[in-house]
């Protein structure tokens, strides 16, 4: 079993290793890789391809790793039968945000089996930017992320610098140009102090006041003679026009518009976002929409609803998905027991006893793959598992495969960045040279894939 766990966090190893190597293209790569006949899986030679580790870190002795700019393996390694405290292991925290990605360090492991992770921040070619200083990496937001260190927030940028010190106990909020953190709170009653997202440069305070008469909060501005500024919104907080809002007795949501102008009485169980022109809302226990006047367009009779997409929303009742038009017109009924969003004019659903298809907005079968999973599509491009082989795939919205036909062991849908991890395992030769034996191991080829904005 420790020889396991050990072998599982080899295999997640190296992502941050890539730096030296980009640097350094001297190194010899070997250009083909022989195959076990058998197996029909790469045996690497491991001379050929041990490699310096590029850190001045404490990294277990014997370990190389193979690049060819895409994806990256350890390939030897000391497979002690537990980790020596001092040992570093490298992982990588799975998603990619704006371009930049949260590396993890693990510091070794005491008798007691306690481990200490650090983590720090590189880019989609695995450059690390900043060192592992960091007790938490929260995922870029708006060319932001809060980081923890030692119990305290703060706020770095993305080329690394702080912007905020991590000197605060609550976690700092991101906005539009903004960066703002509760610095007090008593009752219902809160006071943030907003700082600039450029520099971190301290701009002003404000109170925010539960006011018992009307059941709803005001925000101040603190003056330095003692008088307070009443303000409606801060438009460089954030640029939606229109924001839900609690009723501190009754717990219950509405919506206002940035002037603190009411568009709904909170009368909600549960409010959501608006997207594209209608925001979920919870009411008497089920599910509807609302328009941004206000006013209930779909009336709310689902067990759950979900956000508009290319015109068109699932929403499950009976213990199955359908779709509905922005007008509440029933589209597809309900008889999927899984069922996607609409993206690029398909979505991916399941229906009882058969596996995944793609239908069109008219419910026709696009593309019939009998798929075991199929994700969302994004910039025509979507994840799918053969029913068959059980491995993963990327299609195109014609069903044909992309990506020079590769197959993954795993495979993540894009994200909005356009950002997507897959990995392959492949059986390698390793070799432990402490302890004199050799053998095999399974490990990932870790591909961080990008569609660029004009695929």
């Amino acid at each position: 079993m420790k020889i396991k766990i050990a072998t599982i966090i080899i295999m997640i190893l190296v992502i941050v290793f890539l730096t030296s190597c980009n640097e350094n293209n001297s190194d010899e790569i070997p250009s083909a890789t022989p195959v076990n006949s058998e197996t029909e899986k790469p045996i690497i030679n491991i001379e050929d391809v041990l490699t310096e580790i590029p850190y001045d870190v404490t990294f277990p002795e014997k370990a190389g790793l193979i690049t060819n700019n895409q994806y990256y393996r350890i390939v030897k390694f000391e497979n002690s039968p537990r980790w020596n405290k001092g040992d570093v292991k490298v992982f990588y925290q799975r998603g990619c945000n704006e371009g930049k990605l949260v590396y993890t360090y693990c510091l070794g492991q005491t008798k007691e089996h306690t481990v200490v992770f650090k983590y720090g921040l590189m880019n989609e070619n695995f450059n690390k930017f900043t060192e592992a200083d960091y007790d938490k990496i929260n995922s870029f937001s708006d060319g932001c992320a809060i980081v923890k260190k030692n119990d305290l927030y703060g706020v770095v940028k993305e080329d690394g610098i702080l912007i905020l010190d991590c000197i605060y106990e609550k976690t700092p909020e991101i906005g539009l140009q903004m960066v703002r953190v509760e610095t007090s709170r008593d009752g219902r009653d809160k006071t943030f102090d907003y700082f600039d997202k450029e520099d971190g440069e301290f701009l002003f305070t404000v109170e925010k006041t539960y006011d018992m008469q009307t059941r709803m909060y005001k925000l101040h501005i603190p003056k330095k003679d003692g008088s307070k500024e009443l303000i409606e919104y801060i438009p460089e907080w954030d640029d939606e026009p229109i924001h839900a809002y609690i009723d501190g007795e009754t717990n219950l949501w509405g919506y206002k518009d940035n002037n603190g102008n009411i568009i709904t009485e909170a009368i909600f169980q549960e409010t959501h976002p608006f997207c594209e022109g209608r925001a979920v809302v919870k009411l008497d226990g089920k599910y509807g929409y609302i328009n941004e006047y206000g006013e209930v367009v779909i009336e709310a009779v689902y067990d759950m609803a979900y956000d508009f997409s290319e015109g068109v929303a699932k929403v499950y009742s009976g213990r199955r998905y359908g779709y509905i038009d922005d007008g509440g017109n029933i589209l597809l009924d309900f008889k999927y027991v899984k069922a996607g969003d609409f993206r690029d004019g398909l979505a991916a659903v399941k229906s009882f006893g058969v596996e995944y298809n793609y239908i069109n907005a008219h419910g026709e079968i696009i593309i019939n793959g009998d798929f075991t999973f199929a994700g969302n599509f994004s910039n025509g491009v979507a994840p799918v598992q053969d029913q068959v082989k059980g491995r993963y795939r990327y299609i195109d919205i014609q069903g044909n495969t992309v990506f020079n036909s590769m197959m993954f062991d795993t495979a993540d849908e894009f994200n909005e960045d356009g950002y997507a991890f897959a990995t392959q395992m492949s059986t390698i030769a390793v070799e432990n040279l402490e302890e004199g034996w050799e053998g095999t191991s399974g490990v990932y080829d870790i591909y961080l894939i990008y569609l660029k904005p004009e695929q």
